[in-house]
Formats: structure tokens, C-alpha cells, sequence
């Protein structure tokens, strides 16, 4: 079993576009290496809301945070449609 420190962050993958959850949480799916999380986001930032399926953020996977950087990834979008 892999163990992750407190405050390491790793790029993941989006896989399923984000979901509004109580008390202000947005949630999205993402993939880190062979499994999958569930990562949350205030509901205020703005480009996890335009995230979409193929897209990089950075997890913090012991708490399922979401690190300052988000990057929308169009090649990735794009080869995501072609294999779905």
C-alpha cells in the first residue's frame, strides 16, 4: 500500500466533471497514477468549475485537497473524447 506525507501534492488526472456538494464543496474524481479520489474544492474558485474530464490539477492525496494550480489540458480533452 503506497503511503502519502501530509503535505506532498501530485499531478492527477480529472476524470469526471466536478459535482456541487453541501456546506460550499465542490467535488470532482481525479486519477493519481492507478486509483481514483475524490478531491475538494471551495465552491468560489473558479476554475474548478470549468473543469473537465482529461484536465491536471494537483491533489493532496492524504487529505484530498486541491493544490494552487490548475491546469486545463486540451490535448488531453481532446484524446479523452477520442477513446470515450
Amino acid at each position: 500500500m503506497e503511503k502519502y506525507s501530509d503535505t506532498s501534492y501530485y499531478k492527477a488526472v480529472v476524470v469526471e466533471r466536478p459535482k456541487n456538494k453541501p456546506y460550499g464543496l465542490l467535488t470532482v474524481k481525479v486519477r493519481l497514477r492507478n486509483k481514483q479520489l475524490t478531491a475538494n474544492f471551495l465552491n468560489s474558485d473558479i476554475q474548478a468549475v470549468n473543469l473537465k474530464s482529461g484536465d491536471e490539477v494537483w491533489i493532496c492525496p492524504a487529505t484530498g485537497d486541491i493544490g494552487p494550480i490548475v491546469k486545463h489540458n486540451p490535448l488531453m480533452r481532446f484524446l479523452k473524447l477520442l477513446w470515450n
